[in-house]
């Protein structure tokens, strides 16, 4: 639960507004209605006193769709035109000023790549779409490429706008299959220019084909939030468009248990887009939505991979992830050259509200191991090489075909680690050696059995000495090197104190004093 004090920290300060009437300029705007009522919320916003809602809860998605279908007789331009209305008519009445959402057909080359496969189509081919309607619909016309190669070709005013105008774009296919068709959903991102995991619905019936075609934009959607502060592993998320309540009061976007992955947005002094880095092995897990904001808790394998200030020109921002459900390769492999894979590496793992583990298999011969999904979608792996840990790593399988991670090389030092296990053993064997000889000795120097008493002596002088050890240690030292510096530093403190446990435990003044006794008992005489 939050509690009212960190409630009150946490209440956003409402910027303040300049300029002139932002009412008065939607109003006159072309489409002025919708956008005359969203910036009169942002004008109550702007002038509301702090602790309201900020713009950044009343401002709405700005989604374009772009609808491809595949070939079939059935799906006639009056369909299509069609289908395109009913997904208006169902945002309109569904979800309400939470979506502002455009309809268009992709170009021929973003068709082609999707009808090929939507989970390949890069950042690239859609920004390069977005970029050629703005022209075209600039130079007043279609181009003739697209007229003359798909049907499906839109006036310029059905043009995207320019990608940076927009907050998704939704990819949308309807392709017929054998026993049906399948709409298939994939998001991008463009303030973070990520991906959503792609949706896919199975239709036996055209007739069914708008309820899907919503129902695949719904689940691919992936909501936005920013980081608005981060208390050790307690971090509070102020999500986007949050002000708007939705019309259908059963559809809930966030709800506890959804998971966030936090993504680095770097702008520069204009405030465009300058890059873009997703902060790998960390997660965000929704315990509690509240008027304050979504309270998370943070599972990372990284030291502290969020700010609680802000940062100049970085936005701390965060998405939402849905499990696919599929399994994830993990391959490790070296953090230092040349990256070797890690080979015979255990892998455990454990759900993130409980700490029993489970083994989830060792790396092969590629340092790989297949990770499955389980039944909490969050699975936090433990990286293990002998009786050391390496890695802690969250995850959820099947966000990723395959994923790589850069771990300590611990081959050095579990090599290191045996050599070291055996010696202490010899050495435990020979302190107890030395311990029974000079307890005899001491029982017949008692009884004044001067020559049974040297004897003993002598044995204990045949024992290996601390010096042999010593030169033993020193050797196998020099074997034993590794590039990792913590490794090298692990190696060299498992050295040093099985140096100290010789110097200690083979003292050979301990033996000269018994010979002294021996010689002082005898009168002088050896």
């Amino acid at each position: 639960m939050i509690s009212p004090a960190r409630k009150r920290r946490l209440e956003p300060r409402s910027p303040r507004r300049r300029g002139g009437s932002a009412v008065g300029d939607a109003a006159r705007a072309p489409g002025g209605l919708f956008r005359a009522t969203v910036a009169g919320l942002l004008v109550c916003a702007l002038a509301a006193p702090a602790g309201a809602q900020t713009v950044w809860e009343l401002t709405p998605y700005r989604i374009q769709v772009l609808l491809a279908f595949g070939h079939a007789p059935e799906l006639t331009p009056e369909f299509r035109a069609e289908l395109t209305q009913a997904l208006h008519g169902r945002v309109d009445a569904l979800i309400g000023a939470f979506w502002d959402v455009g309809v268009s057909a992709p170009g021929a080359a973003l068709r082609y790549a999707m009808l090929r496969d939507v989970a390949t189509v890069t950042v690239e081919l859609v920004e390069a779409e977005c970029s050629s309607r703005e022209a075209t619909a600039s130079a007043g016309g279609a181009s003739s490429s697209d007229a003359t190669s798909s049907a499906e070709a839109t006036s310029p005013d059905d043009a995207p706008p320019p990608l940076d105008d927009l907050d998704k774009v939704i990819l949308l296919l309807i392709e017929p299959r054998p026993s049906g068709y399948r709409v298939v959903a994939r998001e991008l991102d463009v303030r973070t220019r990520q991906w959503s995991t792609p949706a896919s619905v199975p239709v036996w019936h055209d007739g069914k084909l708008r309820d899907a075609s919503f129902a695949a934009m719904r689940r691919a959607f992936a909501p936005l939030a920013q980081v608005l502060a981060v208390e050790k592993d307690d971090v509070t998320l102020r999500l986007r468009a949050a002000g708007f309540p939705l019309r259908d009061e059963t559809i809930v976007m966030v709800r506890p248990g959804d998971l966030f992955r936090p993504v680095i947005r770097h702008n520069d002094r204009y405030g465009k887009l300058k890059g873009v880095l997703p902060i790998e092995w960390t997660f965000l897990t929704v315990e509690e939505v509240a008027p304050a904001g979504l309270a998370c808790k943070l599972y990372t394998g990284l030291r502290s991979p969020l700010s609680g200030r802000r940062r100049g020109r970085y936005e701390q921002l965060a998405l939402t992830v849905a499990p696919p459900g599929k399994p994830t390769r993990l391959t490790l492999r070296s953090r230092t050259e040349p990256h070797d894979p890690l080979i015979g590496y255990d892998v455990f793992s454990h759900p993130p509200d409980s700490k029993k583990t489970d083994l989830v298999g060792r790396t092969d011969r590629l340092g790989s191991v297949l990770v499955p999904p389980a039944d909490h979608p969050l699975r936090v792996l433990l990286v293990r090489n002998g009786s050391e840990f390496l890695a802690r790593l969250p995850m959820v399988p099947g966000i990723e075909a395959q994923v790589v991670a850069d771990v300590r090389n611990d081959d050095q030092r579990l090599e290191a680690e045996g050599f070291i296990r055996g010696l202490q053993e010899e050495l435990i064997d020979l302190v107890t050696r030395r311990e029974v000889l000079m307890a005899q000795y001491q029982a017949r120097f008692e009884e004044k059995k001067y020559d049974e008493a040297e004897k003993l002596i002598r044995e204990l002088r045949a024992l290996e000495t601390r010096d042999d050890f010593a030169l033993h240690l020193a050797q196998e030292q020099k074997k034993v090197f590794s590039a990792d510096k913590l490794s090298q530093a692990k190696i060299d403190q498992m050295f040093s104190k099985t140096h100290k446990l010789v110097t200690t435990y083979l003292d050979p003044s301990v033996i000269e004093q018994l010979d002294r006794q021996l010689r002082e008992a005898r009168g002088g005489r050896l």
